[in-house]
């Protein structure tokens, strides 16, 4: 009985030991196939032009905020002047700005000037510098420079070299291109007198074929005519392209198919010019204008 009592604690003593030295919570085997936690997301990274266009986008929140700000702030009064962009007058020109919070002046011819003497480059700097000055938010300062017959700040002398070319003068120069480059080139130098709204260019539709067929013939190279004072008929000087009126009237009728009258038959003063009459559709006259182009371009010396 003894010796089976002392088996039994034996046993149970090992058993006891055996159950030590397992761990309380064993690792669960990994099976093949068996997919790991997936990882967090991230952010996906930005392209350069991404990171532009929330910049750019950030940037315009802030201007409108900023605008949103100062019409807030501004009073009744105020908003309503800035909607008035008007010409500037003689007198009291900076005191009116602050006194009615204009939006902007428009400058004429005698704004470039100082009685009759034409102000010079510092003086009219001088002079929009002051506008800006009486004025609680940025003026708008416009000048019409449409080019040719339309000239403000260009007939200043100390301001440019010479007026501006209207479009149509500049077309016969070189095209669209050149009216492009010219209107690109008279923007930066009105932008640098303090002007920075130009009125032009503009669409002028003429409706009188006097008007029309003189500022067509007169801007061709190698012609040249004066304005019609009456009548339906105008006299073009083909001297330029050493022809005399009735070589200029034949070739004309012969390669272009428009009917012309030399000058020489109303006597020896009209050696060297043609007559014609004006009496037509708007359509005629540009088509003849066009054929008077291209006759010129073809028989210049």
């Amino acid at each position: 009985m003894k010796r089976f009592l002392a088996a039994l604690l034996a046993a149970l003593t090992l058993f006891t030991l055996t159950g030590c030295g397992k761990t309380e919570n064993p690792a669960e085997p990994v099976t093949p196939g068996q997919a790991e936690e997936p990882a967090a997301p991230t952010e996906p990274e930005l392209t350069p032009e991404e990171i532009a266009e929330q910049e750019r986008l950030a940037a315009e929140k802030a201007r409108e905020e900023r605008l949103q700000g100062l019409l807030d702030s501004m009073t009744l009064e105020e908003k309503v002047g800035q909607l008035f962009f008007v010409r500037c007058p003689e007198t009291n020109a900076v005191e009116d700005i602050s006194t009615y919070h204009l939006g902007g002046y428009l400058l004429f011819g005698r704004d470039y000037k100082d009685g009759d003497s034409w102000l010079t480059w510092e003086q009219f700097i001088q002079k929009i510098e002051s506008y800006q000055d009486a004025a609680a938010i940025p003026l708008l300062i416009g000048s019409d420079e449409e080019g040719g017959t339309v000239t403000r700040a260009s007939r200043n002398p100390n301001l440019f070299s010479e007026p501006f070319k209207s479009p149509q003068k500049l077309n016969y120069i070189g095209g669209i291109e050149e009216i492009l480059r010219d209107t690109d080139t008279r923007s930066r130098e009105l932008r640098a007198l303090g002007i920075n709204v130009n009125f032009a260019p503009v669409c002028d539709v003429s409706t009188d074929p006097k008007d029309f067929i003189y500022d067509r013939i007169s801007h061709i190279d190698g012609l040249s005519c004066s304005k019609p004072e009456g009548a339906f008929y105008l006299f073009i000087n083909v001297k330029g392209l050493g022809l005399s009126g009735h070589e200029a009237a034949d070739i004309l009728l012969k390669e272009y198919g428009v009917v012309t009258v030399p000058g020489e038959s109303f006597g020896s003063q009209g050696a060297g010019y043609l007559r014609i009459s004006y009496a037509s559709s708007m359509e005629d006259l540009i088509e003849a204008g066009n054929k008077f182009e291209q006759f010129a371009q073809t028989y210049k010396k």
